[in-house]
């Protein structure tokens, strides 16, 4: 990423990152108060007398962070960036900017990625009467993420119900088809947006659109009088009054009517990043339609786009339409519609190939590339088939003549520039890299299902292939941990004494005769789960606290102190725990295969253009998905022998006991902890000591391991007792989702046996992302509909027994205090 600093003689500054304009001083405050003013302004009528806190997503400038700051109702205010780099700046190079907003006591500062934060503050149950969402116009997977409908589902759970979100989104007169994507993803999460939009100097003379949009919502929909009288927070250079702000919601009725037809997003599409890509210029002046005329917007809500596309929607109606083309139609939409993804580097391709066909045309092997698209003919329109057969009989005729081959005409040429721009569109960014979001048998499971220290997660996701963009970081290995979509986030860093774990050495273990090695230290390279991490050499951990960990072994499983790196205590190997970790680390192994595969197809692909920058790029990405699926072979390896079949759900030592964790229980007095040890024997263990008897009766000879009352069982504890409801809350998403799972599987088995009983059981069938014969997906369905009653009825006992667990634990907890 690189940043420039544009400090004019004026005094002003503009801030670059990547070429792209983040701000300009001279009117950054028209931006910044329309943004974040009328949402604190709503936030503060719907709720007079409490203090707000907030959530700011993106803002690292610490100009949203300013306004809000102006009110005396914000008691508190969460800022989440993921870049360190823009955070520095803005409280050491523009503070007077941002008026020392950065150091202000009532503002903390995330350094993190946004989608963890708000996943971390959903299951604490966290809840903000203000969102603030201000993030850069998104020229990647990773950043359209954050206009999924996905995003601002996340978004509406931590949102008090009659709190107030804003949101930055795009220019609506220059692409605006993005803008309402925006608009109907938000609509999609139940947020009842409101458009407004405004002009700003700086965005319209770096070409970024006469206009500029945002968004403001609420899951309570806003009625019109709530915009009158309203009172914005001072000082105020720009945003005058209520009056000037509701001028700012009308827009010309014709480029509000795309609303209809803009289709909101899901996390694996690719369509925002296309429209983003496609800019339309329409007419931004006009005010004759207005969303503050209606508490419900009545335009119809269309079906959200769920999936990666080969080439953007614009080219396919081209290039599929019956009626004739004329060939500079066709090549002004193909030029014009840019691939979301490597966006620049098409540009320059096409741009080359323009300027000097002949020498571009001598740099590649086109009759190779037009070859290996016909084989992938099935995948393409039928109109552009027919063209790559007509381009491939001409080449046959030109081939050592590439000047002869040009003078045949536009057509040609046009269709020369589409297979350059199709390439790119195939490159896995856009492609390779997404798993399937199919409904049907095999594509059931949800990832917050899997869960390896969680007794009850019997329903698998399907393999998931690489999207992000963690493999091919600088950083990869370095201070990030990437999972399996290829999202980077902040590693753990781990300590622990390799001599300890395996065989039977723990049997010789003194707590009190510390090692006289140093302990080994390294980062995790891959997250499993978001609480199961891979070391480099292949060690599982699963985190328990901030100051203990469980390591995972072919004989035993080590709860460790994650200060010292020493054992706390040794516990019997739990088969179930096993079994799930090796089917999750299996799943996502193939799914690193099947990323692996894609990718280097890509390579073998583009082999025809060898000059472009980005081959060394790919290379280092393919390179580090084979090291990550070696290091998760080494896993495997290290957990020894795996059980042949599903182990049985665990059944407490006690009655009516609760599981904490493997191996570990709670009784159902919330008295005593019940560690299963290595030999298969109990101990029971209270504030005072541990005994291998319920009575307490007969003392153990072993040290009492103070450390696992004081680091592991009252930190875990007090978690679980303060997140009770959000644990509540997560088991019934949990039950819904796979009741939903159910009826989309039945739905399945009623499809399948009609298939059957018309056709034969030997039918192809689609299922999931394959095509097998009916009769085998017909089994296989019955199987997923066993597998997830089962889950259903775990979950329901789980949701049953909360309540008692809660007061057990909040017991015990005060007891070992």
């Amino acid at each position: 990423m690189t940043i420039v600093l544009d400090q004019r003689s004026d005094q002003s500054l503009a801030v670059y990152i990547d070429g792209d304009l983040q701000f300009d001083s001279r009117d950054e405050g028209v931006y910044h108060e329309l943004l974040a003013l009328p949402a604190l302004a709503l936030a503060q009528a719907r709720r007079p007398k409490r203090q707000l806190r907030a959530l700011i997503c993106g803002g690292g400038d610490g100009f949203v962070a300013r306004e809000l700051l102006k009110s005396t109702a914000i008691k508190q205010i969460d800022l989440v960036d993921y870049d360190p780099t823009i955070l520095d700046l803005a409280q050491n190079e523009w503070p007077e900017l941002n008026q020392h907003a950065m150091i202000n006591p009532r503002l903390k500062v995330h350094i993190c990625d946004a989608v963890q934060f708000v996943d971390q503050a959903a299951q604490a149950a966290d809840e903000y009467d203000l969102i603030i969402c201000d993030f850069t116009v998104p020229r990647d997977q990773i950043g359209a993420r954050l206009h999924s409908i996905d995003w601002y589902q996340q978004l509406a759970y931590i949102l008090h119900p009659q709190g107030v979100i804003a949101v930055n989104a795009a220019s609506p007169s220059q692409t605006p088809v993005a803008y309402w994507m925006i608009y109907n993803s938000i609509r999609t999460a139940n947020l009842n947006p409101k458009p407004y939009r405004f002009s700003l100097p700086s965005f319209t003379e770096a070409g970024y659109g006469d206009d500029w949009g945002f968004f403001v919502g609420s899951r309570k929909a806003f009625r019109p009088r709530e915009f009158d009288h309203l009172a914005l927070a001072e000082p105020r250079e720009f945003l005058h009054d209520s009056e000037q702000l509701k001028r700012a919601f009308a827009f010309p009725a014709a480029l509000a009517e795309k609303r209809a037809i803009a289709q909101p997003t899901k996390l694996a599409s690719d369509a925002l990043l296309h429209s983003l890509f496609a800019p339309t210029w329409d007419a931004a002046s006009g005010t004759d339609w207005t969303s503050l005329d209606f508490v419900h917007d009545p335009a119809p809500l269309p079906k959200p786009h769920t999936s990666a596309t080969l080439m953007p929607n614009a080219v396919q109606q081209a290039l599929q339409a019956d009626q004739g083309l004329d060939e500079s139609q066709v090549f002004e939409q193909v030029v014009q519609v840019m691939p979301a993804l490597r966006a620049e580097q098409t540009r320059s391709m096409v741009a080359e190939f323009i300027a000097n066909p002949l020498r571009f045309l001598n740099s590649l092997d086109l009759r190779r590339l037009v070859e290996a698209l016909l084989r992938r003919s099935r995948e393409l329109p039928r109109k552009l088939v027919a063209e790559l057969r007509l381009l491939r009989r001409h080449l046959q005729r030109t081939w050592e003549n590439p000047q002869l081959l040009l003078s045949r005409g536009l057509r040609i040429v046009s269709v020369i520039a589409l297979v350059i721009i199709l390439a790119n569109l195939l490159h896995p960014d856009t492609t390779y890299a997404k798993g399937d979001t199919s409904a049907g048998s095999g594509a059931t499971s949800s990832q917050s299902m899997v869960r390896t220290n969680s007794p009850y997660d019997v329903v698998q996701a399907p393999p998931s292939t690489v999207e992000g963009r963690g493999f091919s970081s600088g950083t990869y290995g370095r201070g990030s941990v990437i999972d399996e979509y290829g999202s980077a986030y902040p590693t753990r860093r781990y300590r622990y004494y390799g001599s300890y774990y395996g065989g039977s050495s723990y049997r010789n273990y003194n707590r009190n005769q510390r090692p006289s090695e140093d302990p080994n230290e390294g980062d995790a390279l891959y997250r499993l789960t978001p609480e199961t991490d891979i070391l480099a050499n292949g060690e599982v951990v699963i985190s328990l606290t901030d100051q203990a960990y469980l390591l995972l072994a072919d004989q035993v499983m080590t709860v460790v102190d994650a200060e010292d790196g020493l054992p706390i205590v040794f516990l019997q190997r739990d088969e179930a725990l096993v079994w799930r970790t090796h089917r999750e680390l299996d799943r996502q192994r193939r799914g690193l295969d099947g990323s692996v595969k894609a990718k280097q197809d890509w390579i073998d692909w583009v082999s025809w253009a060898g000059f472009v920058p980005w081959r060394n790029d790919d290379q280092a990405e393919l390179n580090n998905i084979v090291q990550t699926r070696g290091t998760l072979d080494q896993a495997i390896k290290s957990l020894g022998s795996i059980p042949a079949n599903q182990p049985a759900i665990r059944v407490a030592p006690t009655a009516g006991g609760f599981q904490l964790f493997s191996s570990v229980w709670m009784n159902a007095e919330g008295t005593l902890a019940i560690l299963e040890q290595p030999d298969g024997s109990k101990a029971y263990l209270n504030k005072t000591g541990w005994f291998s008897d319920s009575g307490l009766t007969q003392p153990l000879s072993e040290p009492y391991p103070e450390e696992f009352r004081t680091k592991v069982l009252i930190p875990f504890l007090t978690k679980q007792t303060t997140e009770y409801a959000a644990i509540k809350q997560r088991i019934e998403a949990d039950l819904t989702s796979v009741k939903s799972d159910l009826s989309l599987l039945n739905s399945d088995k009623t499809e399948y046996t009609s298939i059957q009983s018309s056709y034969g059981p030997s039918d192809i069938v689609e299922y999931g992302t394959t095509e097998i014969r009916v009769d085998e997906a017909l089994r296989r369905t019955n199987d997923d509909i066993a597998r997830t009653e089962q889950l259903i009825q775990v979950l329901n006992d789980q949701l049953s027994a909360l309540p008692k667990q809660d007061n057990a634990a909040k017991k015990f907890l005060q007891s070992l205090k």
